[in-house]
């Protein structure tokens, strides 16, 4: 009987009501019957393209075929307006005091003999005029030896004369003439020089011969 007591009494079966039937408690699975792979999207989960590694061939070729990145755009930098001629060389300064000839001064250098003054004058004219037609011909080839030459003919017979506008003329023409010799004017500064040099002189030279043709010095 002592062993009857000891033993835990076991319900039957048939004791126990439905409801106090409890399936064995597992391990509880994940709440999501998903994975995260099947979360994603189709495309997403879709094999991406294996490509080949790139080479260094394939590296120069892309860069080769890149665009170009945008340089900075350069600050345009207005030119300079062109200087007129005058401005840039100007023409000989020949005063407005003074005359085409001095005829005081002149008399005083022939010892007042105005008959060999009048023949010196009609040689002066002479002279020079064969100088200008040389003038016209050296100073477009840019021949700046002759020009400077003929010039200085020109100035000093002019000079004992004391026909001073013809003087002044022929003296701006031989500087030009030797600046183009020694090369310290070039290019388009010497080219201006020597027009306007020979533009002035014939000025003078035509002034000078309409005094002579008014003393009927020449006809």
């Amino acid at each position: 009987m002592a062993e009857e007591g000891s033993k835990a009494k076991i319900p039957k079966l048939s004791e126990n009501s439905p409801d106090d039937i409890k399936a064995p408690q597992t391990a509880r699975a994940h709440t999501s019957p998903r994975s995260f792979e099947d979360m994603r999207p189709a495309s997403a989960r879709a094999p991406l393209p294996t490509e080949a590694p790139a080479t260094i061939d394939d590296i120069k070729q892309q860069v080769k075929d890149a665009p170009a990145t945008a340089a900075a755009e350069p600050v345009a930098i207005p030119a300079p307006a062109p200087e007129s001629a005058a401005e840039a060389v100007p023409g000989p300064s020949i005063g407005a005091d003074l005359v085409v000839i001095n005829w005081a001064e002149a008399m005083e250098q022939v010892g007042d003999d105005e008959e060999f003054l009048h023949e010196l004058l009609g040689d002066l004219f002479n002279e020079t005029q064969a100088h200008v037609e040389s003038l016209k011909a050296s100073v477009p080839s840019r021949d700046t030896e002759t020009v400077r030459q003929k010039a200085h003919s020109i100035k000093g017979a002019a000079a004992n004369l004391m026909c001073h506008r013809l003087r002044e003329a022929a003296l701006f023409l031989e500087k030009a003439g030797m600046s183009g010799t020694k090369g310290e004017l070039t290019g388009d500064a010497l080219n201006q020089t020597l027009d306007k040099g020979l533009e002035a002189l014939l000025t003078e030279f035509d002034s000078f011969g309409k005094v002579l043709k008014e003393k009927e010095l020449i006809s």
